[in-house]
């Protein structure tokens, strides 16, 4: 199973794009925010990865040699193989891709599409906007959020990510055919007030003779690196309320 990429997607712009989007988006058994960029369906069932020929595999030889595999089975690997070719080849010439696998990394910058979608609606807020909530495998799915920006170019789609693995963390801003980002791919690069206290906790977890190392038992170191990891990324959106705060020309605030 991949790490999780938890994302948090915000979405400022003219209020009938945002309930456009909004309809678009809901689905009877939750949200699709692939809606803009969809897989092809002669790719759903498609298999990955893909033969890079149809000849059997040399290795395949040797174990028919030495018998371990039988001649059936043997016959079995390559009649699947030059079927999985023939078949990538076909979908090729339909869709420019011969799997799924390689469609989703081009389209949505990741191999799945996002899950676990929740929706917020802020059309209320004197900065209004719709906001998602979702996960995605390894990475964020910067090409499908570039896709839905080109759809709606009046709009300001912040995206904002952190890893399962404290990986990294950042806010990703696309708005028509510009881009803003406030990434941290390494603690290094860290405010250093977020530095500071990502070291206070390393100094609790790892000093048995600190006074409050009790608070950070692994349960709870991890329960704290999480919560700083998520005042990184408000700092991260800070930055980014503040660029489309100004692109906007009004005052971001709750």
């Amino acid at each position: 199973m991949p790490n999780w990429c938890f994302n948090r997607l915000e979405i400022y712009g003219p209020d009938h794009d945002l309930r456009t989007i909004a309809e678009l988006v809901a689905e009877p058994d939750g949200y699709d925010l692939t809606w803009v960029r969809p897989l092809p369906v002669q790719l759903v069932d498609s298999v990955s990865p893909v033969p890079d020929s149809p000849d059997p595999d040399p290795r395949w030889a040797e174990l028919l040699a030495t018998d371990q595999v039988t001649q059936e089975w043997y016959d079995h690997l390559v009649s699947e193989r030059r079927e999985r070719y023939e078949n990538a080849q076909l979908l090729l010439a339909q869709t420019g891709y011969a799997d799924w696998y390689s469609w989703s990394i081009e389209n949505w910058g990741v191999k799945w599409a996002p899950r676990s979608v929740d929706f917020t609606d802020n059309l209320e807020y004197h900065m209004p906007h719709i906001e998602y909530h979702f996960e995605t495998p390894w990475s964020p799915p910067i090409r499908l959020i570039n896709a839905w920006s080109a759809k709606f170019p009046d709009c300001y789609f912040a995206l904002g990510f952190t890893e399962e693995s404290n990986a990294f963390v950042g806010v990703y801003v696309a708005h028509d055919d510009e881009c803003w980002e406030c990434e941290f791919s390494d603690e290094a690069d860290w405010p250093d007030e977020h530095k500071t206290k990502r070291a206070a906790i390393e100094q609790a977890h790892h000093d048995s003779d600190n006074a409050v190392a009790d608070l950070y038992a692994p349960h709870e170191y991890y329960l704290a690196l999480d919560e700083l990891e998520g005042d990184v990324l408000e700092y991260a959106f800070d930055r980014a309320h503040e660029w489309i705060a100004t692109e906007m020309s009004f005052k971001v605030g709750g």
